[in-house]
């Protein structure tokens, strides 16, 4: 072969091959030959050095004449209703070419339009059930799954299945799961965990099982997810072990002792229902209920004594259950974008065992959170406290300035006394914080621990301005600051303390609305890694 020119063709490559140990030259200029090669794994294009072509999923177009090239004219011209029924299926498969070609040779010679319904049906809920799915789709996917290095990495995988399809996924919000559910426990460092959850998250990017360009943000092909719940319920032998979408809200009607001792993670996700009870499911340890219609009744939370997480985001809550204080194995609790009215029960300080807890994006105060809950969650890691009052200042200033001096009364020595409580937390090294006092602001920036732990911060004031000079050699110190909010500061950012350098290493994120006298931003120069500047200042 050395004296030709040739192309070689390889196709599914799961490592680099030694080309030259069998005998085959590599291309060069003399020669002038190629190698073509595919492969579901990035890495090896940069292993081989290879120019890269991302296959992409087939437009809506190319999908359906694919389908119905494998489906036959005379099945799809058996029923008026055939080609709206065969659309429905396209859709379903989401422009990837081996689901196509599968439904559609299955779909085959089937001219009763009932069949095709009920096809649809079973890709929606259990795809397996969909003749040639699992033996030509899944097993065939499942390759990449088995690449994985790691069981860590392959429990991470299946995790993202509890996220909806056709919905992309906050990275940092995924690994906090992964940590709230012990996956990452190895490391004795949060931040070390959340590295390794990162690092997870770009060989699942490598190895085609997650999709997404940005890196705050994945998606998971609505094919592959439908593959990794059928691994997560043990290839269907387990249909109750993860229940997702409307079979989740139908796993209160659960009677069954065998299929409720089943359930261990039930995710509903932006999916409309009615008012929903939390079922009998003893060996339950993940529950997420996100920006639903309904309301949960948790009088059967005596029942979930495994459950470890919690993740509640809905707006109906008005008041949080004393039941909660039940779940005394829980290590990840959240409670965000909420309207909550009363304050959280005493009871939530039998939480020993909470590692993470997440009140994000909610309409109350610091001042609804007992001090004798938060100094009794010694186990703390990960706390995060964030208000919705942009909105409000966005939309109205001179409203929010009245609510905010309204409140000063009630919240003044409350941020102080809160802050200290965290402070005397053990193991905290995550904090997301807003504040709202002159008092707490001064607090927070006099506390070398809690400075350190600081991964989001959002100042509040009106008529209370602390001193840039002050302000900005503080946030130099926080080595963890991702993102500040500042709203409503009358101090003048400019001055002498520009010409200081101030190394902000992992800021990315700034918002500044209300504040009068900002002149300039200099000082945001040293932002080398900031993606997101909000600047809203008014006269």
């Amino acid at each position: 072969m050395k004296q030709k020119k040739f192309i070689l063709l390889l196709d599914d490559l799961w490592e680099e091959p030694d080309l030259q140990g069998v005998g085959v030259p590599l291309p060069n200029e003399v020669n002038r030959s190629k190698i073509l090669f595919t492969t579901r794994l990035e890495n090896v294009c940069d292993q081989m050095q290879a120019r890269k072509f991302k296959v992409e999923c087939l437009t809506e177009k190319e999908a359906l004449d694919l389908f119905c090239m494998k489906v036959g004219a005379e099945t799809l011209s058996s029923h008026p209703s055939m080609e709206g029924l065969a659309q429905e299926l396209v859709q379903e498969c989401k422009g990837l070419p081996l689901a196509l070609i599968t439904v559609g040779r299955a779909m085959a010679g089937r001219k009763n339009p009932q069949a095709w319904k009920h096809a649809i049906r079973e890709l929606q809920s259990f795809p397996s059930g969909v003749s040639g799915i699992e033996k030509e789709v899944f097993n065939t996917l499942k390759f990449s799954y088995d690449s994985l290095p790691t069981d860590i990495d392959k429990k991470c995988f299946l995790y993202c299945a509890l996220f909806p399809e056709d919905r992309t996924i906050y990275v940092p919000c995924l690994i906090r799961f992964w940590i709230g559910e012990g996956f990452l426990k190895e490391h004795y460092s949060l931040y070390d965990a959340y590295n390794h959850g990162e690092d997870i998250v770009e060989r699942l990017k490598l190895a085609c099982l997650l999709e997404g360009e940005e890196f705050l943000w994945v998606k998971m092909h609505d094919v592959v997810r439908d593959m990794a719940l059928w691994l997560a319920r043990n290839q269907d032998q387990e249909k109750n072990k993860v229940l997702v979408k409307g079979e989740a809200l139908r796993s209160s009607q659960i009677d069954n002792l065998e299929g409720s001792m089943m359930v261990e993670r039930i995710s509903i996700i932006y999916a409309k229902g009615d008012d929903w009870q939390v079922p009998i499911c003893p060996n339950l340890l993940t529950l997420i209920v996100w920006g639903n219609d309904c309301k949960i009744d948790f009088a059967n939370a005596q029942f979930l004594s495994n459950l470890k997480v919690l993740s509640l985001r809905m707006e109906r809550i008005s008041a949080i259950p004393a039941e909660i204080g039940q779940l005394i194995h829980l290590e990840y609790l959240e409670l965000s974008e909420m309207r909550i009215k009363e304050k959280l029960p005493l009871q939530m300080k039998n939480l020993k065992n909470l590692r993470v807890f997440l009140l994000e994006y909610v309409h109350f105060s610091l001042e609804i959170i007992p001090l004798e809950v938060i100094s009794n969650l010694e186990e703390l890691r990960v706390f995060s406290f964030i208000e919705s009052r942009f909105k409000e200042w966005k939309s109205s200033l001179q409203k929010i300035k009245s609510s905010f001096l309204a409140a000063i009364h009630f919240t003044h020595t409350m941020e102080k006394s809160f802050l200290e409580q965290l402070e005397l937390l053990p193991f905290l090294e995550d904090l997301s914080i807003t504040l709202e006092t002159a008092t707490g602001i001064k607090k927070l920036l006099s506390s070398t621990k809690l400075k350190a732990c600081v991964r989001l911060m959002g100042l509040y004031q009106y008529k209370m301005a602390a001193s840039t000079t002050t302000l900005l050699p503080s946030v130099t110190s926080m080595q963890h600051l991702e993102r500040i909010t500042l709203v409503g500061l009358q101090d003048n950012m400019s001055g002498s303390s520009v010409n200081q350098t101030y190394p902000f290493r992992k800021l990315r994120w700034v918002t500044i609305s209300g504040c009068h006298n900002t002149t300039h931003l200099t000082w945001l120069k040293y932002a080398v890694v900031l993606d997101y500047l909000i600047v809203e200042c008014k006269k």
